[in-house]
């Protein structure tokens, strides 16, 4: 008895050590950052609580691909993002980043066709949102 209480404290104990799903993903975007690769984001999971057939909703994995694209300022890296929300957030913070209205262009037409049948235009909502040189 006094054994099995000792190894569920000593459990608890370890389990208090290990990074949260935000602290990990932030380590795996800053090591992917460092080591100029993406690829390095695949650690991670799309989806929330990761449960399989809600990829498309949330996830890490988009958000780290996202960081990296944004900070090496690479607009190729946005076609890669899973996630159309993350994608449309990556052109737009490259475009803030480098103040070029033109990145907003760039933009993937499922995420711009998807948004003009609620009468939205992404692209210039992009543009207002980039500030002039």
């Amino acid at each position: 008895m006094v054994f099995s209480v000792f190894v569920l404290l000593l459990s608890y104990g370890y389990l208090l050590t290990l990074p949260t799903p935000g602290e990990y993903y932030k380590m795996i975007s800053k090591e992917a950052k460092e080591k100029g690769d993406w690829r390095i984001c695949d650690k991670l999971r799309d989806g929330i609580f990761w449960v399989k057939g809600w990829e498309s909703l949330a996830g890490y994995r988009s958000e780290c691909i996202k960081d990296f694209a944004v900070a090496k300022r690479d607009v190729e890296v946005c076609k890669i993002v899973p996630i159309m929300d993350d994608r449309e957030n990556c052109y737009i913070d490259i475009a803030i980043a480098l103040k070029n209205k033109s990145i907003c262009n760039m933009m993937d037409n499922d995420i711009v066709n998807l948004y003009l049948e609620y009468g939205i235009d992404k692209r210039e909502r992009c543009k207002g949102l980039v500030p002039s040189k």
